[in-house]
């Protein structure tokens, strides 16, 4: 779960940066260009923390690498376009955004979704492996149940013949031989 958590931000982030780059080619001032640009770089810094993240979580290298691939491409494009922005060239970084940032966008958003299904494919073979173990203990559960009452019901009726009954017999005898002994003393 948490590879499909990190995925989904990678792809989340690339989105809010092209948003900020669209953003920063429309700013006026300097300030306001400053402001989005901190932006950018917070939300560059992000990115490569969920790329990190993303790296120790994977058990895939090659897809890892393909995916780095495809990220360096996005970002060299990307500060190229970021270049246009800081010149006020506003139609070609809307043109570079929508163009080619935008297929290399959903080259990363095709390959990050493949590998989301795949994450949630061994999610979905995991439960049911679970499932599965869950359900031979409770089977297991309930046979131990059964075998114990067999068991304790087995002692009970061994108990009962081996040891009342007798004693129960035993009693009897002796209750008539005390009586037999007390009338001959009577007599």
């Amino acid at each position: 779960m948490p590879v499909i958590i990190t995925l989904d931000a990678i792809s989340s982030n690339i989105q809010q940066m092209q948003q900020l780059l669209l953003t920063h080619s429309v700013m006026d001032t300097k300030e306001d260009k400053q402001r989005v640009e901190e932006q950018m770089s917070v939300s560059a810094a992000t990115l490569r923390a969920y790329l990190e993240e993303f790296r120790t979580l994977a058990d895939d290298e090659a897809a890892y690498q393909e995916m780095m691939g495809i990220y360096d491409t996005y970002m060299e494009n990307y500060n190229d376009t970021y270049s246009l922005s800081a010149m006020n060239n506003t139609r070609e970084v809307t043109a570079k955004v929508n163009g080619i940032l935008l297929d290399i966008f959903n080259q990363l958003h095709d390959k990050i979704q493949a590998m989301i299904s795949e994450e949630q494919t061994e999610i979905g073979l995991a439960k049911g492996k679970q499932d599965n173990i869950y359900e031979n203990a409770v089977i297991i559960a309930y046979g131990m149940l059964i075998i114990m009452a067999v068991l304790f019901v087995t002692s009970v009726v061994i108990a009962v013949r081996a040891i009342i009954l007798p004693t129960i017999a035993y009693e009897k005898r002796l209750g008539t031989l005390r009586r037999r002994l007390m009338t001959r003393m009577e007599i």
